[in-house]
């Protein structure tokens, strides 16, 4: 493993190498084929499970130490939790990716989670990469997805009405939903037919992360449209959620209490 993975992060002055989140790093890398200088998409497993960890107050950011009884059979859903087929699709599109590998667009949480032995369901419109195989009938492949066996995946468009239904994702049936790199607010209200529309206000929170290029496009073509996900989105959470549930929104952190989200005093 290569060294440049464990260095410090600004919330702690002890290393990585050693510790619990550590140690789950390399864990990862080994049973997914990360490779050792994806710096970018280790950091990003790093981030993302300690901010998940210490929403629910199973993760010490200083310590990097992991409460493992809190996450076993912790029930999860992870909205738009990532594949790898947004890079083809973000180079198809000529879009901006940074330098990020295409494993950095992975559903990360959901396989770190799920190696916690949580009970992890993932949702997004693409099947993750590793979770895709190629049968071949005559002479046309066909490509089918395959569920991988630590976590559950259930495809989904987020910007469709009532893609989190009733049906398959019950009232009060989770311990936390996280939604992470898919929804951020605007810089302030807009005027569409005569209505101001704030997505801030209608998600009731100031997630500070920028928006997917879907989510971009979305409300450059349609205001209403992407304002009505926002909306759709936080209602959901509140919902599926169990009583005392967090709702993590990038790095917002919101508890149902009495039926109704709220945020988490500091």
């Amino acid at each position: 493993m290569n060294l440049a993975l464990f260095r410090q992060t600004d919330s702690s002055d002890i290393p990585l190498r050693g510790t619990d989140v550590g140690n789950l790093l390399e864990a990862v890398h080994r049973r997914y084929n990360v490779r050792s200088n994806d710096q970018g998409t280790s950091r990003y497993i790093v981030g993302q499970l300690i901010k998940f960890g210490e929403a629910i107050g199973a993760i010490d950011p200083r310590t990097y130490a992991i409460q493992y009884a809190r996450f076993r059979a912790l029930k999860v859903l992870d909205l738009a939790c990532g594949c790898e087929g947004y890079m083809k699709e973000a180079e198809r599109n000529g879009r901006n990716t940074g330098g990020a590998s295409a494993n950095f667009f992975g559903p990360w949480l959901c396989r770190t989670l799920s190696m916690l032995e949580a009970n992890v369901t993932g949702v997004d419109r693409e099947f993750p990469r590793s979770i895709v195989k190629t049968e071949k009938k005559g002479r046309n492949p066909k490509r089918v997805g395959m569920p991988e066996s630590e976590w559950i995946f259930v495809q989904r468009d987020l910007t469709q009405l009532d893609a989190i239904d009733q049906e398959h994702f019950p009232d009060n049936s989770f311990d936390a939903v996280s939604c992470t790199r898919f929804i951020g607010n605007k810089s302030g209200p807009v005027e569409v037919h005569g209505t101001i529309l704030d997505p801030v206000s209608i998600l009731g929170s100031a997630a500070p992360l920028a928006d997917t290029w879907e989510m971009r496009e979305l409300w450059e073509e349609d205001n209403e449209a992407y304002c009505r996900t926002l909306k759709g989105i936080r209602e959901a959470a509140q919902r599926i959620l169990r009583e005392g549930g967090v709702f993590m929104l990038n790095t917002d952190v919101e508890i149902k209490t009495n039926g109704a989200l709220k945020t988490r005093m500091p």
